[in-house]
């Protein structure tokens, strides 16, 4: 079923929704030496025009001696926006609410960690991508047929009670990947059901600007093209278009190798070689045991998918009706998840940890793994099932709500980590996870969003309690608002 205008405008008031939740809980600073790389890279494009960053832990020298980051490019680009409304800013606000912004002026070595108004605001663009990937899981909910309640059900599920609300406060490069796969996914899923050779195009080339934001996205490729190549012998058999084969591969392939050659360039820019660089060359790093990272993503107390986002356990349930009615789709949800699930098993370093909490290296494969829900929301009410839904929402929503409040750079420093041996067991002891350290954090009085320190005060942030007040007057104003449009949004589709 085709998303019609009211469910485009249904999506952009669900975005609008994620965003406004997301936003009550911004740190304004960053947690791990990844975000702080990433930022310097968008720096550097905005203030010189190149990538080079200030020495770091993931830095290495680039063909012209200076260091450069190891990340892809692709988000500190699209983060420039942001950098440059937080110059903008700092210039014109009054000095008082500039520094209120800026927040603590924390370093570590040459390292900055927060301090500035425009840290402050590229710290907004999370929130910003996670409001489009929840608009765009909504729209992909209508497509597969799912009611208009049953989607926004679902997709406000999704903002806040699986792992997706906690990514939303981190400027990693996870919530970036994941949108690029679903809206490949979604193009791909509309080709499928009539639309243009426009929309395979379109569809290439959202799924291959992954590997300019986050070389692992790739790891999608493989179900993601044996999806097309389906849709096509689809077609192919239907005998509906002519010039089938030829068509496609200029759809697919054109966008694909553009995407390519950008990469290829900036590696070479950068490091002075087409393909080989620092961050390839961690695939030394995939050598541990497949069932250790299997079991862990799965079972850990401090690592486990579905700690964080307990929602998961429904597939029991959800993923039936789904492959019974979109049976081609349901195997490449289970193949992206699996080719992700196996492959960062594989990682030495598969936690993720230090960077942010919970399993951030499967956090594509959520939204996806999500889909089948609305679907199952629309079937039979069954009572067993429906109290399971809503107590495992309550637990997830806990889960998101204690690792967003705390400050992620101190949880570490308290549970003191980095004295365990081997390293990273910590994982493994129920009462020494990373959830049990937010709120350990939390008791400890290590608050993280900057609403808070603005009604309570904080390190480096003066109390402001009237501020912080017509703050929250204004967002609860606009929060309503947009709810109100929602739901009557909603009652129009069903009437």
């Amino acid at each position: 079923m085709a998303p019609t205008r009211l469910d485009v405008r249904i999506a952009c008031l669900l975005a609008v929704c994620s965003f406004l939740y997301t936003v009550l809980f911004v740190h304004g600073h960053f947690a791990g030496t990844d975000e702080v790389e990433m930022f310097e890279q968008t720096k550097s494009l905005f203030e010189r025009g190149d990538f080079a960053v200030p020495p770091g832990v993931n830095t290495f020298p680039g063909k012209d001696g200076r260091p450069y980051a190891i990340f892809a490019v692709g988000q500190s680009t699209l983060a420039v926006p942001f950098y440059a409304l937080g110059k903008i800013a700092d210039r014109t606000l009054p000095r008082a609410w500039a520094e209120r912004l800026a927040g603590l002026d924390s370093w570590s070595g040459t390292v900055q960690w927060g301090g500035t108004v425009p840290i402050f605001m590229v710290g907004l663009y999370s929130p910003t991508i996670c409001a489009l990937l929840v608009g765009l899981f909504y729209l992909s909910e209508r497509r597969f047929g799912v009611s208009a309640a049953s989607a926004v059900l679902a997709s406000a599920l999704l903002a806040a009670t699986t792992y997706v609300s906690t990514m939303s406060l981190f400027f990693l490069q996870h919530m970036t990947e994941a949108l690029l796969l679903l809206g490949g996914f979604y193009c791909f899923y509309s080709f499928k059901q009539g639309k243009g050779w426009t929309v395979l195009a379109a569809g290439s080339l959202v799924a291959s600007l992954t590997l300019l934001v986050r070389i692992p996205g790739c790891m999608a490729a493989p179900a993601l093209v044996a999806y097309v190549g389906s849709l096509l012998r689809r077609r192919a058999a239907e005998g509906t278009t002519r010039g089938t084969v030829g068509r496609a591969l200029l759809c697919l392939g054109i966008p694909a190798a553009a995407v390519l050659a950008v990469h290829f360039a900036v590696n070479l820019w950068r490091f002075g070689t087409w393909i080989r660089s620092p961050y390839i060359d961690q695939i030394q790093a995939f050598t541990g045991p497949v069932y250790l990272g299997v079991y862990g993503f799965l079972l850990s107390p401090g690592g486990s998918i579905f700690v964080y986002s307990p929602l998961l356990l429904l597939l029991r349930w959800t993923l039936p009706p789904f492959w019974r009615s979109h049976r081609a789709e349901c195997a490449t949800v289970l193949g992206v998840a699996l080719s992700f699930l196996l492959a960062c098993s594989k990682n030495e370093d598969w936690t993720g940890l230090y960077s942010a909490p919970g399993p951030r290296f499967l956090f594509s494969v959520i939204p996806f793994l999500m889909l089948p829900l609305g679907l199952w929301l629309d079937g039979p009410k069954r009572r067993l099932p429906r109290i399971t839904l809503w107590s495992l929402a309550t637990v997830g929503l806990a889960v998101q709500l204690v690792t967003m409040l705390a400050r992620w750079g101190n949880v570490i420093e308290i549970m003191q980590w980095k004295r365990f041996v081997p390293p990273l067991s910590f994982v493994w002891i129920p009462d020494w996870c990373p959830i049990v350290g937010c709120w350990m954090a939390l008791a400890q009085g290590s608050v993280a969003p900057l609403l808070w320190k603005l009604l309570f005060g904080g390190p480096g942030v003066e109390a402001a309690p009237a501020g912080a007040a017509l703050l929250l007057a204004v967002w609860a104003a606009c929060f309503s608002s947009a709810l109100i449009l929602l739901l009557r949004g909603v009652r129009s589709v069903a009437d």
